[in-house]
């Protein structure tokens, strides 16, 4: 099963959801920063501030259970760690708010059931449909699927790039 969902929400907003999920579903949470690939779990409180390192991009993965940090890139953090929930936090910055992105693949059920609990917890704060422009022509198109969350509107309303 594989499940795939592009959003856009504010760092905080990403914070509480990830707070939240992962004390409801038990689930262990790890930072993945990459260039240079490192790795940080997160066993006290997670804050807006362990999103902002460096202008790295910045992934946080979710596990049911302690997850093997002993990898040395994100594929074999992947395969020594299947069914990983990844989220792809979106930054925020002079040039807007980046896309932030929830994914997982798996054929295990009981980590399908997790994921699937994850993403419509996702569903509940956000809201689907969009109208994408393209800055040079201004052509537009309406993506059903793409999810903001009100902050991220709020921002979008107050000026920020999305």
């Amino acid at each position: 099963m594989k499940i795939m969902m592009q959003f856009h929400a504010m760092p905080e907003e990403i914070v509480d959801y990830v707070k939240a999920t992962s004390a409801k579903l038990n689930l262990a949470m790890t930072l993945m920063s990459f260039r240079p690939f490192a790795l940080r779990e997160i066993t006290g409180e997670l804050s807006v501030d362990d999103f902002l390192l460096d202008d790295a991009d910045i992934c946080m993965m979710l596990t049911h259970g302690k997850p093997n940090l002993s990898v040395n890139s994100a594929p074999q953090f992947y395969q020594l760690n299947p069914g990983a929930i990844s989220l792809n936090i979106g930054r925020l910055s002079e040039k807007g708010l980046q896309e932030s992105g929830l994914s997982f693949v798996s054929q295990d059920q009981d980590k399908i059931a997790i994921a699937k609990a994850v993403a419509a917890t996702l569903k509940q704060i956000t809201k689907a449909g969009v109208v994408a422009v393209n800055p040079r022509s201004g052509a537009e198109a309406q993506f059903r699927a793409h999810r903001y969350t009100d902050g991220a509107k709020i921002g979008y309303e107050q000026g920020f790039k999305i």
